[in-house]
């Protein structure tokens, strides 16, 4: 951050945007309504106009595409959800067949979000997968998950 300010100082002294009388902010006692109090006020208000929308996003349909799977917590695009299953009038929405798979194995007591956790997976020891929902994951680049049929 250093480097970038003396860069951006010199870039003001080579085109000559430095002012050549400069007023010491220390001169002015007063708190008054400057520049910084107006910008400080629209950033403010932006900040909470983003924090309204983000907790009323449904009221605008924020999200109506995803889901979240049940078994691992893990959001869900629903048109390309790789497993759903459908439980006393309600559908459910899967990151992997892995997952999907544990919900059937829950049975009919399961109907909301189980806890997200490392018990949910049965193969937590094998590096090469996800050890909350399960899925196949490339250890070179664990970023990119794979779904992989399982066998």
């Amino acid at each position: 951050m250093s480097f970038s300010g003396l860069v951006v100082e010199g870039l003001f002294r080579v085109s000559g945007l430095i002012p050549e009388t400069r007023i010491n902010a220390g001169q002015t006692l007063s708190i008054g309504w400057n520049s910084t109090t107006w910008l400080n006020l629209v950033a403010l208000s932006v900040l909470l106009m983003a924090w309204w929308l983000a907790h009323n996003k449904e009221r605008f349909g924020g999200g109506a595409g995803y889901a979240l799977d049940p078994i691992c917590g893990m959001q869900v695009e629903k048109a390309n959800a790789p497993a759903t299953r459908q439980r006393n009038g309600e559908q459910f929405w899967f990151c992997s067949d892995h997952c999907a798979e544990h919900f059937d194995q829950q049975g009919e007591q399961h109907t909301g979000h189980s806890e997200i956790s490392q018990e949910n997976c049965s193969e937590v020891s094998n590096p090469d997968r996800d050890p909350i929902c399960g899925m196949d994951v490339n250890p070179e680049n664990p970023a990119a998950g794979v779904n992989m049929p399982r066998k």
